[in-house]
């Protein structure tokens, strides 16, 4: 095996000169990807015309066996959370025309008017005629009603489990409590087990009978103003339309509603500064792995859309909740599963959220920042390490890893369907010489260009857009680390930088890494391309042989090149001037020419006017000079040598 890409030790000159469009190739993942899910399929529906507002909120609260029947173009196999859709459903009602699909919503949305249905949470509910308490929740069943494979107790383990991990060990604020609940309940936590639709894990309502706004969370020291209460529905039967085993299926949904009722707590999903759906989604179905992590749930939503950015991220299929890949790639480094590691950064995340911080991505970065890093650079640390998802150990180490790379790439859970696989790139660079032109979205999206293998060469990225910074690396994986070697600031626009001395013999695959860290607002509701053009070319050598210096003042060098450029020789000495008689540096002899392919050219060097004169100063006659070769390629990177020689003049 040849040597793998640049040791880190050669990684080459790195150029940065001024510079000045192409469109991105279609997104490809590399995955089958989903079917639409029911709330998709409402979406694409509103957003196409083919249904109104009115319609649309409707069928969302039927979705939630809120209201009447679901039409069965609808319906999905597709799992989903129903929270958000709920959520969008209450904020829309008021916005409704008057009529029957607004009377439906208001009913399904209201509390029942019969206190002797004991209670509600997200409108009318079936009764439920049993009750058990846990240390924090108060959990409302009907005997009988619950699928054969799982207990009573698995639905209590599983949402203690995302108590004691997510309040208990790690310090998020615990989810307040309304009146009604602190005198009924004692305080605890509201859940609902339902037959909901198959496929339908479950959600959380801030509005029921002991849930709806309290205005400030007494357990943050802040006041929100904004806070929730919020009560939980989960799914009877989780063996029924979930992909997996139906106790992993709960444990995950154990952790993830859990996780919105702190969400809720905060006043961050009610607020005027509430993020986008997969910050909402993506980080709750990031914190089932730091709460349940042998559940796995969360492998069927890989991956996300790399090319969507996460300013403005994509609402294509699972696309909210397979964003917990992108927030695993920026924490897994400080640690999984443990108190102050990488659920710092969700939670300093959510906290500042509730403080009223604008803006997302402004607030994600300080969260970053704080545990010494920044958005711009762990980001485009996880866009190198989802490119190999290779498992951390050996030689592959943090951030450059994941934990269960592999199982991410070659998970299937029911063997009906191919694994998630290995992620894709967006383009590529066949051959050496070549060049791609591609586009990458601001507020941080990715992009891989694939390298010629087997190759030696020079990569140049030239940011020929009016916008965008653009990061850029070049990254190996050799089967036994990833190895990677990168541009030392950001492109900006009309910039190129070069890496120089690549070598791919050693590497199972090499990439070009390129992100776009240009951000233009703290949550933007739109991002922008900038365009890029990749360039490969052959690596140029220069070699300089022996100088001859004849006793007529030159000096004949010897040079071999590579292949066809220009090259200048420049002799440069010092001597003493007056007044005050200081070494001052002056050219001795300058030489230009050019080679017309690869060879040896001889450059003759001449002493000018001012050296000879310098020469009959001394007795000797000779000058002791420094020179410099510079070769600059057709293709590739300049090359410069340097050589000693003393000048002479016959006396």
């Amino acid at each position: 095996m040849g040597r793998p890409l640049i040791a880190l030790a050669l990684l080459g000159a790195l150029a940065l000169v001024p510079a000045g469009a192409a469109a991105a190739p279609p997104s490809d993942t590399g995955q089958e990807l989903p079917a639409p899910s029911t709330p998709e399929l409402i979406d694409r529906a509103q957003e196409d015309g083919e249904i109104g507002l009115e319609r649309a909120t409707q069928l969302r609260v039927r979705a939630l066996g809120r209201g009447g029947d679901l039409p069965a173009r609808f319906e999905s196999d597709t799992p989903y959370d129903g929270t958000l859709m709920l959520l969008r459903a209450q904020r829309d009602l008021k916005r409704l025309d008057p009529g029957p699909a607004r009377r439906e919503v208001t009913a399904a949305l209201r509390a029942p008017d019969d206190p002797n249905l004991a209670s509600d949470c997200g409108g009318p509910s079936p009764v439920l005629v049993n009750h058990i308490e846990t240390p924090h929740f108060y959990i409302q069943y009907t005997d009988g009603t619950l699928e054969p494979s799982l207990a009573l107790s698995d639905y209590a383990s599983a949402l203690e489990a995302g108590w004691t991990t997510e309040v208990d060990r790690f310090g998020w604020a615990a989810p307040p409590a309304n009146a009604l609940a602190q005198a009924e309940l004692g305080g605890k936590y509201h859940v609902r087990i339902e037959p909901l639709s198959p496929g339908l894990y479950g959600f959380v309502s801030s509005s029921g009978t002991y849930a709806g706004p309290v205005g400030d969370n007494p357990s943050t020291p802040w006041s929100e103003g904004d806070a929730d209460a919020t009560c939980m529905v989960l799914n009877s039967d989780y063996a029924t339309g979930f992909p997996g085993a139906p106790g992993n299926a709960l444990q995950a949904t154990g952790a993830h509603e859990f996780n919105h009722s702190l969400q809720f707590g905060y006043g961050a999903l009610s607020g005027e500064n509430s993020p986008d759906p997969h910050f909402a989604e993506g980080g709750a179905t990031w914190m089932e792995d730091e709460v349940q992590d042998a559940s796995n749930d969360n492998y069927n939503y890989l991956y996300p859309d790399f090319e969507s950015s996460m300013g403005e991220h994509s609402t294509g299929p699972n696309e909210e909740y397979a964003y917990w890949h992108v927030f695993r790639g920026l924490t897994e480094r400080f640690g999984t599963g443990v108190p102050g590691g990488g659920e710092d950064v969700m939670q300093e995340f959510w906290e500042r959220t509730s403080r009223g911080e604008p803006g997302m991505l402004s607030a994600l970065g300080a969260a970053l920042v704080a545990k010494g890093s920044s958005l711009a650079s762990a980001y485009h640390d996880y866009a190198t390490a989802a490119k190999f998802n290779a498992p951390c150990g050996g030689g592959y180490v943090l951030p450059l890893c994941f934990e269960e790379g592999q199982a991410y790439v070659d998970f299937d859970p029911e063997g009906d369907r191919p694994a998630n696989g290995e992620t894709q790139s967006q383009g590529a660079v066949e051959a050496v010489g070549d060049s791609y032109s591609g586009a990458v979205l601001d507020n941080y999206a990715l992009n891989w260009i694939a390298l010629p293998a087997n190759a030696s060469f020079s990569a140049t990225l030239r940011n020929t857009s009016a916008g965008g910074l653009l990061r850029a690396s070049v990254a190996c994986d050799t089967g036994a680390t990833v190895l990677r070697a990168s541009l030392p600031t950001p492109l900006a626009p009309g910039a190129q930088g070069t890496i120089d001395g690549l070598a791919t013999s050693g590497c199972r695959e090499a990439v070009a890494v390129i992100t776009n860290e240009a951000q233009t607002a703290a949550n933007p509701s739109a991002s922008v391309a900038s365009s890029y053009r990749l360039s490969t070319a052959p690596l140029s050598r220069l070699t300089l042989g022996n100088v001859r210096v004849r006793p007529s003042g030159v000096a004949l060098i010897r040079v071999r090149v590579s292949g066809p450029g220009r090259l200048m020789a420049i002799a440069r000495s010092r001597a003493r001037r007056p007044p005050r008689f200081r070494l001052r540096r002056f050219t001795v002899a300058r030489r230009t020419a050019l080679a017309t392919g690869p060879g040896t050219v001889t450059l003759r060097l001449k002493a000018g006017t001012r050296a000879r004169k310098v020469m009959r100063s001394r007795p000797r006659r000779r000058l002791r000079s420094r020179i410099d070769v510079v070769f600059r390629p057709e293709k590739g990177v300049r090359r410069t040598e340097s050589k000693t020689a003393t000048f002479r003049l016959k006396r």
